[in-house]
């Protein structure tokens, strides 16, 4: 790789050019873009997954929710018990 940095002809190859472009699309991440262009399938599994993390995420924060709301309901506690279940089941 040092002789290529020494070639000045190294940056005008057009076949370095090729090459430089195919390994910028085979490292694409996610975030950036022109993956979900060339990697669609990958992206949309992507997306999925994110949606189904952040709906598990509500359904067990309503859980907690409601789990909160029963206990206060049913039991008699002084202030720093319901603090301290509060934190507990909300976070």
């Amino acid at each position: 790789m040092e002789m290529a940095s020494d070639d000045p002809y190294y940056k005008l190859s057009t076949q370095r050019k090729i090459e430089a472009e195919k390994l910028k699309i085979d490292t694409l991440q996610p975030d950036q873009a022109g993956f979900q262009t060339h990697y669609r399938q990958e992206y949309e599994n992507i997306q999925k997954q994110k949606e189904v993390a952040e709906t598990e995420v509500k359904e067990k924060k309503i859980r907690n929710e409601k789990k909160y709301k029963k206990l206060l309901a049913t039991t008699n506690l002084d202030t720093k018990m319901a603090a301290k279940i509060k934190e507990t089941y909300l976070g």
